[in-house]
């Protein structure tokens, strides 16, 4: 199955280099997720900006009126993208090797035209019974994938336990 057949159908929202992280953060709202592709004036991906990306810049931006600073200050410039015509194994396994579960997609002439997600992905297996759960072929996995995704921080925050994990051979997926 190709990510066209995935994507949402919905519009896509994005946002711009300058757009302040007050900006962007009503637009997370407005679409009701948490991640905007940048774009810039020629409309080519040259980032992404997460909910999470604009919570950290409260730690580490020191500014009286944080609302105004642009996304270009806090946004991720190596942004990983998808192309329609990828396969969902492509996808789970570029989610799974970066620790991303929500990528961009790109169209025919590197326009963005749409989002794909572990979560549409799960919603496409769920609700329409397609048989997404495991591409045997390619050996990648949704619930493969999504344990990765769920481990990606506590990578950070629980470094010894995982090596205690894996010298005892206990399920710990990277």
């Amino acid at each position: 199955m190709k990510l066209k057949d995935v994507i949402s159908s919905n519009p896509v929202f994005y946002c711009h280099p300058g757009t302040t992280l007050d900006e962007a953060a009503h637009l997370m709202k407005k679409a009701n997720c948490g991640v905007l592709p940048v774009l810039n004036e020629e409309d080519r991906l040259v980032g992404i900006v997460t909910d999470r990306d604009i919570c950290l810049s409260l730690a580490t931006i020191h500014t009286h009126n944080h609302s105004k600073v642009p996304v270009r200050e806090v946004m991720s410039q190596d942004a990983h993208f998808l192309h329609e015509t990828d396969t969902l194994s492509t996808a789970l396994r570029k989610m799974r090797e970066h620790l991303i579960g929500r990528l961009p997609v790109l169209g025919e002439h590197g326009k963005l035209t749409g989002m794909v997600s572990i979560h549409s992905m799960l919603c496409k297996a769920l609700i329409e019974k397609e048989d997404m759960g495991q591409l045997s072929s390619s050996g990648e996995s949704i619930v493969k994938t999504v344990k990765v995704l769920s481990d990606r921080y506590a990578v950070h925050r629980h470094k010894n336990e995982i090596e205690e994990m894996k010298k005892k051979e206990l399920p710990f997926v990277f």
